[in-house]
C-alpha cells in the first residue's frame, strides 16, 4: 500500500475524477503535472514542503507547487459558510474535507456515508 511505504500516518482518496477516468482538476505529485485542468478548489503544498496551499490555482503557480489535487468547493471560508452553486449532487455526496485552523495545523475529516451498515 502507498500511504504505508511512505510512512503516512494518516491517507485518503483524493481527486474527483469524471466518468471516462479523467481528472477533474489540476493534480500535481512530487513537483511533477499529472493531469493539467484548471478550476475547483484544491490543496497542496509548496515545493519546499512548508506552507499549506488551499484554493484554485493557475497555470502561472504551479512551478511553485510540490504537491496539489483540486477537489470539489468550498465548505467555510474566511470563516464564513459558503452556500454551493452544484446542481449535480457532488458536493452533497464528498465525503473527505481538508481545511486549516487559525495556528495553521491541518484538519481532515472523512465520513463514510455510501455502505448502509459499515463502520470503522
Amino acid at each position: 500500500m502507498l500511504s504505508r511505504q511512505n510512512n503516512c500516518t494518516w491517507a485518503s482518496n483524493a481527486g474527483p475524477y469524471h466518468a471516462d477516468g479523467s481528472s477533474v482538476g489540476l493534480v500535481v505529485s512530487h513537483g511533477g503535472i499529472r493531469h493539467e485542468s484548471y478550476g475547483g478548489v484544491g490543496f497542496g503544498l509548496t515545493n519546499d514542503n512548508t506552507h499549506w496551499v488551499i484554493g484554485t490555482p493557475n497555470r502561472s503557480d504551479v512551478p511553485y507547487l510540490s504537491e496539489f489535487v483540486t477537489g470539489f468547493d468550498w465548505l467555510v471560508r474566511d470563516s464564513a459558510m459558503v452556500n454551493s452553486t452544484d446542481t449535480t449532487g457532488a458536493v452533497v455526496a464528498a465525503r473527505t474535507a481538508i481545511g486549516v485552523d487559525d495556528e495553521g495545523r491541518l484538519l481532515l475529516m472523512v465520513i463514510d456515508g455510501c455502505e448502509k451498515w459499515y463502520v470503522l
